[in-house]
């Protein structure tokens, strides 16, 4: 219990930048001799926004985030504090499926995240429905092994584990990341879709420019051999097989406010869907070419 806080605030607007700002505001609040922090996440319209996290023990120091629309009455009120904390063996399991014939040695992978902050319908319900779509597509003409990873929010801990584990590289992998058919409000109020959504690939020269103009469609930014894969999609490319990763955010990222009616709508995720279908379909044509 602790009845003078540390109250602050912490920058969220760049979820890039979101953790190291957060742990510079802790040593701040460490440094004043509080016994924990109350930090309002400001940037975002005001709401609440949270991290992800390694999976590894914290610091001890206790640490709140609230709201940004709560950090002025914080600084008016008198805060106090109390929490109750423990640690408790649980378990979470990757969801691995098949669909198709063929080599299953060396299948087609649809991978998506199934777990995540809060509802998460945008975050992660779009690319959900839209990996089952995919597969159902690719498994006409591949053998596609679907992997839905948990432990997102767990710096990707479902994934590595999965890898970890996995024998051979497949032959191709389409990762359906964050908020891939996730909209904003648009002039008239309708949802539109969000601008910050990707799609990064391996595949370079012609058949890149025809996946790019099938991206399009649904709207992603489309870069050819990026630098940097974000997500668990730079978990996959270790594998050094082709990859294609959609992924991206929106405003209501991370926020208890992602729920299907603000975060997407059927006509955003049919838009995307047929996108993704068709890029993909190029992509694994070229992959599988010799």
């Amino acid at each position: 219990m602790s009845s003078s806080p540390y109250v602050g605030a912490v920058d969220v607007s760049d979820h890039s930048t979101m953790a190291n700002n957060i742990e510079e505001q802790v040593d701040v609040a460490r440094r004043s001799d509080a016994e924990g922090a109350v930090l309002s996440t400001i940037g975002r319209e005001g709401l609440l926004v949270v991290p992800n996290r390694a999976p590894a023990l914290g610091s001890g120091f206790p640490t709140i985030l609230a709201a940004g629309s709560s950090l002025e009455e914080l600084k008016r009120g008198s805060v106090s504090v109390s929490l109750s904390a423990g640690i408790e063996d649980s378990e979470s399991a990757n969801v691995v499926g098949y669909l198709g014939e063929g080599d299953f040695s060396r299948p087609v992978v649809v991978t998506t995240p199934i777990s995540g902050w809060f509802h998460c319908a945008g975050e992660r319900g779009t690319g959900i429905a839209i990996s089952l779509e995919l597969a159902k597509s690719l498994a006409r003409s591949y053998p596609v092994m679907v992997v839905g990873a948990t432990g997102h929010e767990l710096d990707y801990l479902g994934a590595k584990r999965y890898l970890e584990a996995s024998p051979l590289p497949p032959a191709a992998v389409i990762h359906l990341g964050a908020s891939v058919a996730t909209g904003i409000p648009g002039q008239d109020g309708s949802l539109v879709l969000s601008p910050t959504r990707s799609a990064l690939t391996s595949t370079t020269g012609e058949v890149a420019q025809e996946m790019q103009r099938a991206a399009a469609q649904g709207e992603f930014a489309f870069e050819s051999d990026p630098p940097l894969y974000g997500g668990e999609g730079g978990e996959w490319i270790r594998l050094g097989m082709p990859l294609l990763s959609f992924l991206g955010g929106f405003r209501l990222f991370h926020t208890p406010e992602d729920l299907p009616q603000h975060a997407t709508s059927p006509e955003l995720l049919n838009v995307v869907c047929e996108a993704v279908v068709e890029a993909s379909h190029i992509f694994v044509a070229n992959a599988l070419k010799g």
